[in-house]
């Protein structure tokens, strides 16, 4: 009979067991391709032959996965074969993506904000890597044309650099309008353009770090009052200015939106500087009004979601996000307003103007219940408070900044949805509560992913 072994002798014997397992160490990278420019940039990726002459396992896994995530890279195969007896050589076998990539979708929605996308992406692999992709969406309700190069410099501390163009549109509706309804004259019709250069470097194979420099040029078209007809001239903001910011994002979220794993989180610290000239328009009913403002401030915002509980029948996340402003006022209420940073935690949120959740200073946090009731198919339940620590008053038309009252001024928003996850994009019923609204409850049906281009400044 074979002697039975404690738990204490068995941990001891796989620790003498493990301590004589060579470490496994890279000491050659060979890199084959139909195309020699592909081995430059793969080989100088995974390995700087000049100073490097032994790679750890973790350090190549790191490399051979970020290299995998390149936009021009369709496949790698790597083999290892022994070098010494302490040592092996790595040979990574590279196929190219294709050079055009043509990607057609959208949002399809009861509500009146539906949006179409088209893109178009070249992508080169050579001594350096690039892509050049023009994108545009388009609707009545938003409407945008992107152009970007994105060139990548291989090296094993990569860094990609980005010059881009950038125009948007927003045209917000009076009502919550749906297919079978009239909608009211616009109140509110936001239009930016601009450009600038972002410098990317990857920490990590999951996260990231962005500087970016931009010039951006605003105009918004609004009214002050409810009371305006077609005939109505809107009151105009322009803001005219630059701004450099720098970012650090980790994402590790399943999903593009509606994700049930993963983490997520953004620090990003923005400086703005610019300056404003704001007209008056016919429903004034003050004295007229041509001003000229120069302004400049700091921005703080970090977004934090975590999914704690992974079950294949539940899941649980949480989510916050709190945001610093020291930005000035402008020449009106309606203009301070929407330079602000909105509070807009679910994707419909972003397609409402919801002038309560804007703030200089808030927090707001909540938390995400998702049932998997079948594969692919979930019940999702979100609900969020928003607790501003300063707000904009309305007591008069110019507008001042004010503190809240803490614990006594929070609001509520809740978002349910069941949803269909198709390879082409989520499918979707969902009921809304944005509270303070003509109608808080709103209820559509959806298909695809709501996503706009980065604004220039909110």
């Amino acid at each position: 009979m074979k002697k039975k072994r404690t738990k204490e002798e068995l941990t001891i014997l796989r620790k003498a067991f493990r301590s004589k397992i060579i470490p496994f160490q890279i000491e050659s990278v060979k890199t084959h391709s139909k195309s020699s420019g592909n081995v430059i940039y793969t080989s100088k990726s995974l390995m700087n032959s000049k100073r490097e002459k032994i790679l750890s396992e973790k350090k190549i896994e790191k490399r051979y996965y970020r290299l995998y995530t390149s936009n021009q890279i369709d496949f790698l195969f790597p083999t290892i074969s022994k070098a010494t007896d302490s040592t092996y050589n790595l040979d990574v076998d590279v196929r190219k993506s294709k050079e055009f990539k043509l990607d057609v979708g959208g949002h399809f929605s009861s509500r009146a904000v539906n949006t179409g996308y088209f893109s178009l992406a070249y992508r080169k692999l050579g001594k350096t890597s690039y892509h050049i992709k023009s994108e545009s969406y388009f609707g009545k309700f938003y409407g945008s044309i992107k152009t970007e190069i994105n060139i990548e410099i291989p090296s094993v501390y990569p860094i990609s650099i980005t010059p881009y163009f950038v125009m948007n549109k927003w045209d917000y509706f009076y009502n919550f309008a749906t297919f079978f309804e009239d909608n009211k004259p616009s109140y509110l019709i936001q239009k930016e353009t601009y450009y600038g250069i972002k410098f990317n470097h990857p920490i990590g194979n999951t996260s990231k770090s962005t500087l970016d420099f931009r010039v951006f040029s605003l105009e918004d078209d609004y009214y002050q009052t409810s009371n305006f007809t077609n005939k109505d001239l809107t009151d105009i903001t322009f803001f005219n200015g630059n701004q450099i910011s720098w970012q650090f994002l980790k994402n590790s979220l399943n999903r593009k939106q509606f994700a049930t794993s993963g983490h997520y989180f953004s620090f990003k610290a923005k400086y703005i500087n610019g300056k404003e000239h704001t007209l008056s328009g016919s429903t004034n009913t003050i004295l007229p009004f041509d001003i000229h403002k120069n302004h400049s401030w700091f921005n703080l915002t970090a977004d934090f979601q975590s999914y704690l509980i992974n079950n294949p029948l539940f899941h649980l996340g949480i989510h916050a996000k709190g945001v610093l402003n020291s930005q000035s006022l402008f020449a009106n209420y309606t203009a301070s307003l929407l330079a602000l940073t909105s509070f807009s935690p679910t994707p419909d949120a972003e397609t409402y103007f919801l002038p309560v959740f804007r703030s200089p200073k808030y927090v707001g946090a909540g938390v995400n219940l998702i049932f998997t009731l079948k594969k692919k198919v979930d019940l999702r339940i979100d609900s969020y408070l928003y607790q501003p620590f300063i707000t904009l008053n309305n007591n008069n038309s110019l507008g001042e900044f004010e503190n809240s009252k803490i614990f006594k001024e929070q609001l509520l928003i809740v978002s349910s949805s069941l949803i269909y996850n198709s390879f082409f994009g989520p499918i979707r019923a969902t009921v809304n509560y944005f509270p303070h609204q003509l109608n808080p409850i709103s209820f559509q049906v959806s298909y695809g992913f709501i996503i706009f281009n980065e604004r220039a400044i909110r």
